[in-house]
């Protein structure tokens, strides 16, 4: 029995990483199995006893310096091991099906924000939300957004749905309808991570997108790099032709912020204007807007 325990996790670590590949059972493999378990039991545990929260990153206009959205991002706190990291829970959330209860959770929390920061602040830029595939591949999706749009009072016109390219093409047939309907409600469509997988320029004549954001990868090294700088350029000045917004993540430096100045891009977002924040921290982000400082306050020039 054990000898089959084993090599039954060896097929499963085998699965994981794709077809014909074989795998050969060891300490190492053993050790992932169990912490997945253990993280999979905490993950369910979390959801019961809300240590999720969310933390707001802005997006900045390249034109005006101002803020012309906020993304949210899920954050985890769990009582045993601290702040833990999206990379480190999202995937395992998104395969266990979890992600569907904590997607609309972040859904309707967003919303309600937004709607909250237009009262307090007069806040009327976006609101963006990340969405998995399975929360696309659900039945109910599109009510969801529906019923987070009614219950938080938000304008439908200021919500953006963060999509990634990848969901497209594993579920191309299915998900394109629904993003018609999701139009239909007065949202926006953003194409998430672009040029971090297929980066088929194809799919964007299909796609009804209003946003594409370009992969922070092709910024990264824009010293050493000019290919992909050149690519990045390249990328913004086509969907600008076609009509469609762009946005740069990722821009760390100031010599990135030069580089990107000198493009068609239209909006930029990274740690150089803002980390992620806390909700309480927003209110202070907004007022420095609402008084006309540019990339708040980082780069006045």
């Amino acid at each position: 029995e054990e000898l089959l325990m084993y090599a039954d996790t060896a097929m499963n670590k085998a699965k994981s990483e794709g077809k014909n590949s074989i795998r050969l059972y060891n300490r190492d493999i053993k050790h992932e199995v169990i912490k997945k378990i253990d993280m999979q039991n905490k993950l369910r545990k979390a959801l019961e006893l809300d240590e999720f929260f969310l933390q707001y990153q802005p997006q900045y206009s390249l034109k005006t310096g101002l803020i012309r959205g906020i993304e949210a991002l899920v954050r985890w706190k769990s009582p045993s091991l601290g702040i833990v990291k999206p990379n480190d829970f999202i995937p395992v959330a998104e395969e266990m099906g979890y992600i569907v209860p904590l997607g609309k959770w972040a859904l309707k929390k967003a919303c309600c924000d937004a709607a909250k920061w237009e009262k307090e602040f007069g806040y009327t830029g976006l609101i963006s939300v990340n969405v998995s595939a399975r929360q696309l591949n659900n039945a109910d999706f599109v009510e969801t957004i529906r019923e987070a749009i009614v219950t938080s009072g938000v304008n439908p016109k200021k919500l953006e749905l963060e999509i990634t390219e990848s969901m497209f093409i594993s579920s191309f047939e299915t998900a394109v309808p629904k993003l018609a309907d999701i139009i239909d409600l007065g949202a926006r469509i953003c194409l998430d991570d672009f040029g971090k997988g297929y980066s088929s320029l194809g799919y964007l004549m299909q796609l009804p997108i209003d946003t594409l954001k370009i992969d922070k990868s092709f910024i990264a090294h824009t010293e050493t790099n000019m290919i992909k700088s050149n690519i990045a350029a390249s990328i913004a000045a086509l969907v600008n032709d076609l009509g469609i917004e762009s946005i740069v993540e990722g821009v760390e430096t100031e010599k990135q912020f030069e580089f990107i100045r000198h493009t068609r891009t239209n909006d930029l977002q990274g740690f150089l204007f803002s980390r992620p924040v806390n909700e309480d921290m927003i209110g202070e982000i907004l007022e420095r807007n609402n008084r006309g400082i540019p990339f708040n306050g980082v780069l006045k020039n």
